[in-house]
C-alpha cells in the first residue's frame, strides 16, 4: 500500500505560496507496517473519533490508544470549549498543536522520520498521509486547518514521533512514555503527572477493550508463547507459556488487567473480587493489593491481603511456577519467569509513589535488583500450594 506525503527536499522545484518560496517534493512512498493495534469496543473513547484514531495510528505507526489518550488529555475529545481557540501559549485544537507563541511552533515544524517511511514531514501536512474520513466532528472546509479534528490529530501523530527521534510508536511502552514527555515538554511538573497519566489511561483503555473482546466475566484471554517461561509484549502485557498450568495463565491474565493503573498506597483492598473490570478504591493499587488481585483472578485468594499477611500466605519457600516475595513493607510476585511489581527496575528505576509507578510486568532479572535494593529487610518467599 502506498501513501502520498509532503516531504521537504534539499533539491526540488521551487513553489511560490502566498509570496513565500518553499522547497517541496510531493511523492509516493511505502507506508511500512503501520500500527497493528486498533481500538475495539469497551473503552470510553467517543465512537465518532475511533475511526480517526485507528486510521491516524495506521498511517503514522503510532498506537491509537496513545493518540486517543493525548486527545483526552489536551481537549477532553474537543468537549473543552477553550481548546477551540488558541490559549496563552498559542496552542489550539483537538490535540493542542502550537502556532508560534510561548508554546513554540509545532504546527509548522518539520519532523524527520526513521524506518520504512523515512523522510522529513511538515506537521501541518501530515493529514495527506491517508484518505480523509468522510464525516467526523469539527470538520472544516479548507486544509490544512489546525481547527480541523483530522488535520490536528494527524499532525499530532507525527509530532509525537518527532519526540522520540522519528521512530514509530506502535506499543504502549517506554517509547510511548518518552513521546508523551516530549509532547508536553516534561514528563511531570508540579501538580501535573502528564506522561504517567496519558500512558496509564491508554493502557487501561487497551485492557478494557481486550476484556470486552474476550466476552467479559473472566480476565481477558492473552496470547501464549511456547515453553514454560512467560514473555512481556510491547504493550506491557504478559504472554503465558503454553506449558504452564491453567492457574498460572489465570494469574498472568489477572495481572494484565491492572497493569497501567497508578500506584496508590492502600488502594485496591476493596476490589479484589472485581476480576472483570478493575475499579479499585483510591483509583489504583499498591504492591500487596496488586499481588492479591492477580492471585484472586486464579481463585487462589478470597480477598486482598497486605504485605505482612502475604508473608504467611500459602506454602513456604519458592514455587515451581509462582513465588511471592513479602516483608513488612513491600510485596511482589514472580510468575513463570516474569515479575509483577509496583516498583520498576526495567527499563529504568521507578520507586513506588513516584510518577509512573504502579503494577507492571518486568523481566525475571529484576528479582535480584528488588531484593538488593530493598531498604526494609529480608523477603519471605511463599507460593500457592502446587504451584
Amino acid at each position: 500500500m502506498n501513501r502520498t506525503v509532503l516531504l521537504v527536499a534539499v533539491a526540488a522545484p521551487f513553489v511560490a505560496v502566498a509570496g513565500v518560496v518553499t522547497v517541496v517534493l510531493l511523492l509516493t512512498q511505502p507506508t511500512g507496517t503501520g500500527s497493528l493495534t486498533t481500538i475495539g469496543p469497551g473503552s470510553p473513547i467517543p465512537a465518532a473519533y475511533v475511526p480517526l484514531f485507528n486510521e491516524a495510528g495506521r498511517a503514522w505507526d503510532v498506537n491509537p490508544y496513545l493518540l486517543a489518550s493525548e486527545a483526552d488529555q489536551e481537549s477532553a475529545f474537543y468537549t473543552d470549549t477553550a481548546a477551540h481557540t488558541p490559549n496563552s501559549a498559542d496552542c489550539v485544537g483537538f490535540v493542542q498543536l502550537c502556532l508560534g507563541g510561548a508554546g513554540g511552533d509545532s504546527w509548522d515544524s518539520t519532523v524527520t522520520l526513521v524506518g520504512p517511511e523515512a523522510g522529513s514531514v511538515v506537521v501541518k501536512d501530515a493529514y495527506r498521509a491517508a484518505a480523509r474520513p468522510s464525516s467526523y466532528p469539527f470538520q472544516t472546509s479548507s486544509h490544512p486547518d489546525f481547527a480541523d479534528t483530522w488535520d490536528n490529530l494527524m499532525g499530532a501523530a507525527v509530532f509525537l514521533r518527532g519526540k522520540v527521534g522519528g521512530r514509530a510508536i506502535p506499543n504502549l511502552d517506554e517509547t510511548a512514555y518518552q513521546a508523551a514527555c516530549g509532547y508536553f515538554g516534561a514528563c511531570s511538573t508540579a501538580g501535573v503527572a502528564y506522561a504517567p497519566t496519558v500512558l496509564t489511561r491508554a493502557r487501561q483503555w487497551a485492557s478494557e477493550s481486550a476484556l470486552v473482546a474476550g466476552g467479559g466475566g473472566q480476565p481477558a484471554p492473552i496470547g501464549t508463547v511456547s515453553g514454560e517461561t512467560a514473555r512481556i509484549n510491547g504493550q506491557g502485557q504478559a504472554l503465558a507459556p503454553s506449558g504452564a498450568p491453567a492457574a498460572v495463565q489465570e494469574i498472568l491474565a489477572g495481572g494484565n488487567l491492572i497493569t497501567g493503573f497508578p500506584y496508590v498506597y492502600g488502594g485496591g483492598y476493596s476490589a479484589a473480587s472485581e476480576t472483570t473490570r478493575p475499579q479499585p478504591n483510591g483509583g489504583g493499587y499498591d504492591c500487596a493489593s496488586s499481588v492479591s488481585y492477580a492471585l484472586h483472578a486464579a481463585g487462589l485468594l478470597s480477598s486482598a491481603e497486605n504485605s505482612v499477611a502475604l508473608e504467611s500466605y500459602g506454602s513456604s519457600g519458592p514455587g515451581r511456577w509462582v513465588t511471592i516475595y513479602a516483608n513488612n513493607g513491600h510485596a511482589f510476585m514472580e510468575v513463570a519467569g516474569i515479575v509483577l511489581n509496583t516498583a520498576w527496575y526495567a527499563p529504568r528505576v521507578i520507586e513506588p509513589q513516584q510518577p509512573a509507578s504502579g503494577p507492571r510486568w518486568q523481566p525475571g532479572s529484576t528479582v535480584a535488583l528488588q531484593i538488593a535494593g530493598d531498604s526494609i529487610g529480608t523477603f519471605t518467599e511463599r507460593h500457592p500450594p502446587g504451584l
